[in-house]
């Protein structure tokens, strides 16, 4: 399985010091879990996620508390900057990814404008030919 990642995670605000890297891994693992499932939401229990990860129960769950807070300084307003919004009310399994739809349109749009140039460039090469 594998997801596209955009190279703007890069300059996001998941991306500075004060975000810890188990909280950054973890994102992309749930990523990977989320497109595959093509839902946008990982279900599955913490320890589960955690395995999944690589990472221990209470290191996920640090995670996951970093990932479904407010973000004041996401350049998404979408669930005040959150990144996950758990499922269930108990907060032990299932995350929707907040902003997977929106990714998942832009990356549809692009493969349809490549496989458009590609169509047109066949035509005109067959055009060129004849």
């Amino acid at each position: 399985m594998y997801t596209r990642i955009f190279a703007s995670i890069l300059d996001s605000s998941i991306n500075v010091e004060d975000v810890p890297v188990s909280a950054r891994w973890l994102f992309i693992v749930m990523l990977i879990i989320a497109d595959d499932a093509r839902t946008g939401v990982v279900d599955m229990p913490v320890g589960r996620l955690a395995a999944r990860a690589g990472l221990t129960v209470e290191e996920t769950q640090a995670a996951l508390d970093v990932l479904s807070s407010p973000d004041p300084l996401s350049r998404s307003t979408a669930e005040e900057g959150r990144r996950i919004v758990p499922l269930r009310k108990d907060g032990r399994r299932g995350w929707l990814m907040v902003n997977w739809e929106e990714y998942k349109k832009i990356e549809i749009a692009e493969h349809r404008r490549a496989s458009e140039r590609e169509r047109a460039r066949r035509y005109r090469e067959k055009r060129a030919s004849s």
